[in-house]
């Protein structure tokens, strides 16, 4: 599997991703992998990226304060229920996980052969609760898996059903 890193910019923020499957020629569906840890790089995004390409165009970005954008001193007070800081920035954090996810849709949509119609959203662990918020209010997505405790293989599953994939 081959993976292209790509960088955008989101209400003046830097968000880098990566994506894998993209090939000229016919449109496939698109899936942005939202990882346990909210990076565009892990274990669980690696294998979502590798196994997943083999049907779709798989995407993934690091979210507000995760992968290159993680402050250590910031991302685990935002991150934490009990924080008084993470109910002050909730509502700023979720305005940008949507605007992050929106450009890189735009982004990819005019960088590769994306079926626009086949839009999904994998959410998983601190991924998932990210944007869970974006998948409820969104109605441009075709489909989402959020997951706090499945494995890729059930989501996989779950989203090949819903995007009618064979």
């Amino acid at each position: 599997m081959t993976t292209t890193g790509f960088s955008l910019s989101s209400r003046g923020d830097l968000v880098r991703g990566r994506v894998a499957g993209h090939q000229p020629g016919e449109a496939r569906p698109l899936v942005i992998v939202c990882g346990p840890e909210g990076a565009a790089a892990g274990e669980q995004v690696d294998a979502c990226l590798a196994a997943w390409s083999r049907w779709a165009i798989v995407a993934s970005i690091d979210l507000p304060l995760c992968g290159a954008r993680r402050s250590e001193k910031l991302s685990k007070l935002a991150f934490d229920p009990a924080s008084k800081l993470s109910a002050r920035l909730a509502g700023d954090i979720r305005r940008q996980v949507a605007s992050d996810l929106e450009a890189a849709r735009a982004w990819l949509t005019a960088h590769t052969p994306v079926d626009r119609e086949r839009v999904a959203l994998a959410g998983f662990g601190l991924g998932s609760r990210l944007v869970r918020s974006y998948c409820e209010r969104s109605r441009d997505l075709a489909t989402h898996v959020l997951a706090d405790s499945e494995p890729p293989p059930t989501v996989e599953s779950r989203l090949r059903e819903r995007l009618t994939i064979p």
